[in-house]
């Protein structure tokens, strides 16, 4: 399992350095254009799409495991999905409920918190797509890319990964970010 852990936190370190170097960068432009943008939101976003999304992951077969949860809850730095939801609710829902509620209870509260998510994504979108279309690397695929690791290996936290959770992974709320990302530039185009 250490090992599991170890890959977990470099798949998902390596993520957030990209992250964090587009909000610092946005962060810069926008300063010297007069406007506020904060690298530390932008990171705080992506944290929570990943976390719901790996949630849903963890749900996908039926049973949250304890280790996938660890790993869910563990890993981001600069925001936390429970705290988030919490706010709109000034509700103390903790980690633990979400491990004793059941893989079918869990689904059901991502989608009843689904619109708060969807106004978090917008902006993390917005940021996202303002930095890719204006350099010439490919960020959206580059994510991609660090996601599917992200996802790969949370799959196998429980210790094996099952077809549901393969199945689940095109669906989760990351996949419809990035797909959204990758459609506003191919439009911008």
């Amino acid at each position: 399992m250490e090992e599991l852990v170890n890959h977990f936190i470099l798949a998902y370190d390596n993520a957030k350095e990209l992250i964090l170097g587009i909000g610092e960068t946005l962060e810069n432009y926008y300063k010297t254009q007069g406007h506020d943008f904060s690298a530390q939101t932008f990171c705080s976003q992506f944290d929570c799409i990943m976390q719901y999304s790996l949630l849903e992951l963890a749900a996908a077969d039926g049973n949250v495991n304890e280790n996938e949860l660890l790993l869910i809850k563990g890993t981001p730095q600069h925001g936390d999905l429970i705290d988030y939801i919490n706010s709109f609710y000034q509700t103390k829902f903790t980690w633990e409920n979400v491990y004793y509620a059941g893989a079918g209870v869990l689904r059901s509260w991502l989608e009843n918190n689904r619109q708060h998510m969807d106004r978090l994504a917008h902006e993390f979108i917005n940021g996202f797509v303002t930095m890719d279309y204006s350099v010439d690397l490919d960020l959206e695929t580059i994510l991609c890319e660090k996601v599917a690791a992200i996802s790969v290996i949370l799959s196998h936290a429980d210790g094996a990964s099952t077809t549901n959770e393969a199945k689940a992974v095109p669906s989760t709320y990351i996949s419809m970010v990035l797909a959204t990302i990758r459609q506003t530039i191919q439009n911008l185009k």
